[in-house]
Protein backbone atom coordinates (compact mmCIF):
# COMPACT_ATOMS: atom_id res chain seq x y z
CA UNK A 1 0.00 0.00 0.00
CA UNK A 2 1.11 3.58 -0.58
CA UNK A 3 2.64 5.58 2.27
CA UNK A 4 0.10 8.40 1.94
CA UNK A 5 1.02 9.92 5.30
CA UNK A 6 4.63 10.38 4.24
CA UNK A 7 3.67 11.68 0.79
CA UNK A 8 1.28 14.21 2.38
CA UNK A 9 4.19 15.74 4.29
CA UNK A 10 5.60 16.96 0.97
CA UNK A 11 2.31 18.17 -0.50
CA UNK A 12 3.33 21.85 -0.60
CA UNK A 13 6.57 20.95 -2.40
CA UNK A 14 4.76 18.84 -5.00
CA UNK A 15 2.23 21.60 -5.69
CA UNK A 16 5.01 24.19 -5.91
CA UNK A 17 6.81 22.04 -8.50
CA UNK A 18 3.66 21.72 -10.61
CA UNK A 19 3.13 25.48 -10.52
CA UNK A 20 6.76 26.24 -11.34
CA UNK A 21 6.64 23.82 -14.29
CA UNK A 22 3.17 24.42 -15.71
CA UNK A 23 4.22 25.72 -19.14
CA UNK A 24 4.31 23.56 -22.26
CA UNK A 25 5.59 24.27 -25.73
CA UNK A 26 3.41 25.43 -28.62
CA UNK A 27 5.99 24.27 -31.12
CA UNK A 28 4.59 21.41 -33.15
CA UNK A 29 6.21 18.03 -32.63
CA UNK A 30 7.63 16.07 -35.54
CA UNK A 31 5.62 13.15 -34.11
CA UNK A 32 2.29 15.02 -34.01
CA UNK A 33 0.58 12.70 -36.51
CA UNK A 34 2.00 9.61 -34.81
CA UNK A 35 0.56 10.71 -31.47
CA UNK A 36 -2.84 11.07 -33.15
CA UNK A 37 -2.93 7.45 -34.27
CA UNK A 38 -5.17 5.00 -32.48
CA UNK A 39 -5.13 1.34 -33.45
CA UNK A 40 -6.35 -0.83 -30.55
CA UNK A 41 -6.55 -4.56 -31.06
CA UNK A 42 -9.70 -6.00 -29.48
CA UNK A 43 -8.64 -9.24 -27.83
CA UNK A 44 -11.01 -12.09 -28.67
CA UNK A 45 -9.69 -14.19 -25.76
CA UNK A 46 -10.75 -11.52 -23.30
CA UNK A 47 -14.42 -12.04 -24.14
CA UNK A 48 -14.32 -15.23 -22.08
CA UNK A 49 -13.66 -13.17 -18.95
CA UNK A 50 -15.62 -9.96 -19.47
CA UNK A 51 -19.46 -9.98 -19.70
CA UNK A 52 -19.64 -7.12 -22.22
CA UNK A 53 -23.31 -7.81 -23.02
CA UNK A 54 -24.16 -6.78 -19.44
CA UNK A 55 -22.99 -3.24 -20.19
CA UNK A 56 -23.94 -2.75 -23.84
CA UNK A 57 -27.58 -2.06 -22.97
CA UNK A 58 -26.71 0.91 -20.77
CA UNK A 59 -27.59 3.94 -22.90
CA UNK A 60 -25.81 6.61 -20.88
CA UNK A 61 -22.14 6.62 -21.88
CA UNK A 62 -20.85 7.90 -18.53
CA UNK A 63 -22.82 5.26 -16.63
CA UNK A 64 -21.48 2.54 -18.94
CA UNK A 65 -17.91 3.66 -18.18
CA UNK A 66 -18.59 3.80 -14.44
CA UNK A 67 -20.10 0.31 -14.43
CA UNK A 68 -17.07 -1.09 -16.27
CA UNK A 69 -14.80 0.75 -13.83
CA UNK A 70 -16.61 -0.80 -10.88
CA UNK A 71 -16.60 -4.27 -12.43
CA UNK A 72 -12.81 -4.18 -12.81
CA UNK A 73 -12.22 -2.95 -9.26
CA UNK A 74 -14.57 -5.53 -7.71
CA UNK A 75 -13.25 -8.39 -9.85
CA UNK A 76 -9.65 -7.61 -8.83
CA UNK A 77 -10.47 -6.89 -5.18
CA UNK A 78 -8.68 -9.21 -2.73
CA UNK A 79 -6.83 -8.47 0.50
CA UNK A 80 -3.50 -10.00 -0.52
CA UNK A 81 -1.46 -8.59 -3.41
CA UNK A 82 0.64 -10.73 -5.72
CA UNK A 83 1.63 -9.44 -9.15
CA UNK A 84 0.84 -11.33 -12.31
CA UNK A 85 3.97 -12.76 -13.99
CA UNK A 86 5.10 -11.17 -17.26
CA UNK A 87 4.24 -10.91 -20.07
CA UNK A 88 1.11 -9.07 -19.01
CA UNK A 89 -2.24 -9.21 -20.77
CA UNK A 90 -5.75 -8.49 -19.53
CA UNK A 91 -6.87 -12.12 -19.75
CA UNK A 92 -3.71 -13.41 -18.02
CA UNK A 93 -4.22 -10.89 -15.20
CA UNK A 94 -7.82 -11.98 -14.64
CA UNK A 95 -6.86 -15.66 -14.72
CA UNK A 96 -4.06 -15.02 -12.22
CA UNK A 97 -6.35 -13.13 -9.84
CA UNK A 98 -9.11 -15.75 -10.04
CA UNK A 99 -6.75 -18.69 -9.51
CA UNK A 100 -4.72 -17.22 -6.63
CA UNK A 101 -7.39 -15.01 -4.98
CA UNK A 102 -5.03 -12.02 -4.99
CA UNK A 103 -5.17 -8.42 -6.13
CA UNK A 104 -2.65 -6.73 -8.42
CA UNK A 105 -1.03 -3.33 -8.95
CA UNK A 106 -2.34 -0.23 -10.72
CA UNK A 107 -0.76 -1.19 -14.05
CA UNK A 108 -2.68 -4.45 -14.12
CA UNK A 109 -5.91 -2.73 -13.05
CA UNK A 110 -5.51 -0.19 -15.86
CA UNK A 111 -4.70 -2.87 -18.42
CA UNK A 112 -7.90 -4.78 -17.62
CA UNK A 113 -10.11 -1.66 -17.67
CA UNK A 114 -8.55 -0.51 -20.93
CA UNK A 115 -9.42 -3.84 -22.55
CA UNK A 116 -12.96 -3.73 -21.11
CA UNK A 117 -13.57 -0.31 -22.66
CA UNK A 118 -12.23 -1.51 -26.01
CA UNK A 119 -14.70 -4.41 -25.86
CA UNK A 120 -17.47 -1.83 -25.34
CA UNK A 121 -16.32 0.22 -28.33
CA UNK A 122 -14.98 3.08 -26.19
CA UNK A 123 -11.74 4.76 -27.20
CA UNK A 124 -9.26 4.57 -24.34
CA UNK A 125 -5.58 4.27 -23.48
CA UNK A 126 -3.51 3.67 -20.38
CA UNK A 127 -1.67 6.72 -19.03
CA UNK A 128 1.35 6.44 -16.75
CA UNK A 129 1.39 9.31 -14.23
CA UNK A 130 4.92 10.09 -13.11
CA UNK A 131 6.69 12.21 -10.49
CA UNK A 132 9.59 14.53 -11.26
CA UNK A 133 12.08 11.82 -10.22
CA UNK A 134 14.24 10.50 -13.03
CA UNK A 135 13.80 6.91 -11.79
CA UNK A 136 10.08 6.05 -11.64
CA UNK A 137 10.29 4.02 -8.44
CA UNK A 138 6.74 4.96 -7.44
CA UNK A 139 4.08 6.13 -9.89
CA UNK A 140 0.46 5.50 -10.84
CA UNK A 141 -1.34 4.15 -13.92
CA UNK A 142 -4.89 5.11 -14.88
CA UNK A 143 -7.10 5.03 -17.97
CA UNK A 144 -8.07 7.93 -20.22
CA UNK A 145 -11.38 7.24 -21.96
CA UNK A 146 -12.79 9.43 -24.72
CA UNK A 147 -16.26 10.69 -23.87
CA UNK A 148 -18.48 11.47 -26.86
CA UNK A 149 -20.89 13.04 -24.37
CA UNK A 150 -18.30 15.64 -23.29
CA UNK A 151 -16.17 15.54 -26.50
CA UNK A 152 -13.01 15.08 -24.44
CA UNK A 153 -10.92 12.66 -22.41
CA UNK A 154 -12.03 11.64 -18.91
CA UNK A 155 -9.80 9.97 -16.33
CA UNK A 156 -10.88 6.70 -14.68
CA UNK A 157 -8.88 5.15 -11.83
CA UNK A 158 -9.64 1.41 -11.55
CA UNK A 159 -7.25 0.80 -8.64
CA UNK A 160 -9.28 3.09 -6.39
CA UNK A 161 -12.56 2.83 -8.32
CA UNK A 162 -12.93 6.57 -8.57
CA UNK A 163 -12.87 9.58 -10.88
CA UNK A 164 -12.67 13.35 -10.37
CA UNK A 165 -15.22 16.05 -11.19
CA UNK A 166 -15.39 19.82 -11.41
CA UNK A 167 -18.05 21.81 -9.55
CA UNK A 168 -20.61 21.19 -12.32
CA UNK A 169 -20.20 17.42 -12.01
CA UNK A 170 -18.30 16.96 -15.28
CA UNK A 171 -15.66 14.21 -15.15
CA UNK A 172 -12.16 15.65 -15.50
CA UNK A 173 -9.23 14.57 -17.64
CA UNK A 174 -5.64 14.33 -16.37
CA UNK A 175 -4.54 17.71 -17.81
CA UNK A 176 -7.67 19.31 -16.32
CA UNK A 177 -6.84 17.88 -12.89
CA UNK A 178 -3.24 19.09 -13.16
CA UNK A 179 -4.43 22.57 -14.19
CA UNK A 180 -6.90 22.65 -11.29
CA UNK A 181 -4.11 21.91 -8.81
CA UNK A 182 -1.86 24.56 -10.37
CA UNK A 183 -4.62 27.20 -10.30
CA UNK A 184 -5.95 26.05 -6.90
CA UNK A 185 -9.40 25.44 -8.38
CA UNK A 186 -11.93 23.23 -6.58
CA UNK A 187 -12.58 19.71 -7.77
CA UNK A 188 -13.79 16.57 -6.03
CA UNK A 189 -13.23 12.83 -5.90
CA UNK A 190 -16.18 10.62 -6.76
CA UNK A 191 -16.08 7.12 -5.32
CA UNK A 192 -17.75 4.47 -7.46
CA UNK A 193 -18.30 1.71 -4.88
CA UNK A 194 -21.51 -0.09 -4.04
CA UNK A 195 -20.34 -0.46 -0.44
CA UNK A 196 -19.87 3.24 0.27
CA UNK A 197 -23.04 3.41 2.39
CA UNK A 198 -21.89 0.59 4.68
CA UNK A 199 -19.41 0.11 7.48
CA UNK A 200 -16.50 -0.38 5.10
CA UNK A 201 -16.98 3.13 3.83
CA UNK A 202 -15.33 4.72 6.87
CA UNK A 203 -12.15 2.64 6.66
CA UNK A 204 -11.93 3.05 2.89
CA UNK A 205 -12.49 6.78 2.98
CA UNK A 206 -10.04 7.16 5.84
CA UNK A 207 -7.28 5.51 3.78
CA UNK A 208 -8.23 7.37 0.61
CA UNK A 209 -8.95 10.66 2.35
CA UNK A 210 -9.08 13.74 0.11
CA UNK A 211 -5.90 15.20 1.62
CA UNK A 212 -4.01 11.97 0.91
CA UNK A 213 -5.21 11.66 -2.68
CA UNK A 214 -4.63 15.35 -3.40
CA UNK A 215 -1.00 14.98 -2.27
CA UNK A 216 -0.62 11.79 -4.30
CA UNK A 217 -1.99 13.48 -7.42
CA UNK A 218 0.28 16.49 -6.90
CA UNK A 219 3.29 14.18 -6.76
CA UNK A 220 2.44 11.97 -9.75
CA UNK A 221 1.01 14.45 -12.25
CA UNK A 222 4.35 16.02 -13.06
CA UNK A 223 4.96 14.06 -16.28
CA UNK A 224 3.00 11.50 -18.28
CA UNK A 225 3.58 8.81 -20.85
CA UNK A 226 1.62 6.28 -22.85
CA UNK A 227 2.49 3.43 -25.20
CA UNK A 228 1.61 4.65 -28.67
CA UNK A 229 2.40 1.42 -30.47
CA UNK A 230 3.12 -2.08 -29.24
CA UNK A 231 3.78 -5.25 -31.15
CA UNK A 232 6.19 -8.19 -31.32
CA UNK A 233 8.82 -6.00 -32.97
CA UNK A 234 8.90 -3.30 -30.31
CA UNK A 235 7.19 -0.39 -28.57
CA UNK A 236 6.90 3.36 -29.06
CA UNK A 237 6.42 5.43 -25.94
CA UNK A 238 5.53 9.14 -25.80
CA UNK A 239 6.41 11.10 -22.67
CA UNK A 240 5.20 14.64 -21.96
CA UNK A 241 7.43 17.05 -20.04
CA UNK A 242 7.01 20.78 -19.29
CA UNK A 243 9.06 23.01 -21.57
CA UNK A 244 10.82 24.38 -18.47
CA UNK A 245 12.35 20.94 -18.03
CA UNK A 246 12.92 19.94 -21.65
CA UNK A 247 13.89 22.53 -24.25
CA UNK A 248 13.92 20.29 -27.31
CA UNK A 249 12.17 17.01 -27.99
CA UNK A 250 14.29 13.93 -28.60
CA UNK A 251 14.08 10.16 -28.70
CA UNK A 252 15.99 7.24 -27.22
CA UNK A 253 16.18 3.97 -29.13
CA UNK A 254 17.14 0.65 -27.57
CA UNK A 255 17.37 -2.55 -29.56
CA UNK A 256 17.90 -6.00 -28.14
CA UNK A 257 17.24 -9.39 -29.66
CA UNK A 258 15.33 -7.95 -32.60
CA UNK A 259 13.04 -5.98 -30.26
CA UNK A 260 13.20 -2.19 -30.63
CA UNK A 261 11.99 0.19 -27.90
CA UNK A 262 11.58 3.85 -28.88
CA UNK A 263 11.08 6.47 -26.15
CA UNK A 264 10.05 9.89 -27.47
CA UNK A 265 10.10 12.94 -25.18
CA UNK A 266 7.77 15.79 -26.19
CA UNK A 267 6.74 19.17 -24.77
CA UNK A 268 3.59 20.09 -26.74
CA UNK A 269 0.74 19.20 -24.40
CA UNK A 270 -2.06 19.85 -26.90
CA UNK A 271 -0.60 17.33 -29.32
CA UNK A 272 0.14 14.81 -26.57
CA UNK A 273 -3.46 14.97 -25.29
CA UNK A 274 -5.02 15.26 -28.74
CA UNK A 275 -8.15 13.30 -29.48
CA UNK A 276 -7.40 10.28 -31.71
CA UNK A 277 -8.57 10.64 -35.28
CA UNK A 278 -10.86 7.63 -34.71
CA UNK A 279 -13.03 9.78 -32.41
CA UNK A 280 -13.52 12.64 -34.86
Amino acid sequence: MHDFEKIAQYKELYVKLLRKHSVYSKKSSCWEKDMGKYNPVVNAEFKKYFPAERFMGIKDESERMKRALRWVNETLMFSRQEECPYPLSAERILAHVKKNKVTVNCLSHAMVLNECLHQLGIISRMIFCMPIDITPVENHVVVHAYSEKYSKWVMLDPSWNCYYCDQSGKILSLPEIRSAIVADLPFSIQYNHRMMAGVKESSYKQYFAWENLYSYLSKNLFRFFYIGDFNAEGTVRYELLPSTILEEEFELVEEEGGHMDIHRFVTNDEEFWQVPAAAL
